[in-house]
């Protein structure tokens, strides 16, 4: 197997007209799954803070301080739990 240093990355070799190959039947990566989660959950928290009762807007804060959690010690619950979703599980 070879391997190359392609000089300008792989948006060069795109502008170049080079062929590329992209798997769509793979999910989105974790990482952005995780921030379209915490977004999610924050944007929820405050509507339902707002139609509901202003308790709800404990879930923002909340989604916040997992998020700071997960940068500090490298470990993220709610990546550990989107990836047992059923979409990111390989198929053996």
């Amino acid at each position: 197997m070879k391997s190359y240093i392609l000089e300008g990355g792989l948006n060069a070799w795109k502008d170049a007209g080079l062929g590329i190959v992209i798997d769509r039947t793979k999910p989105i990566e974790l990482q952005r799954q995780v921030q379209i989660a915490a977004i999610f959950l924050v944007l929820t928290g405050v509507t339902l803070s707002l139609a509901l009762s202003s308790w709800l807007l404990v879930i923002p804060p909340f989604v916040g301080c997992g998020l700071v959690f997960a940068g500090i010690s490298g470990w993220c619950g709610m990546a550990r739990l989107l990836a047992m979703m059923p979409w990111n599980r390989t198929s053996r």
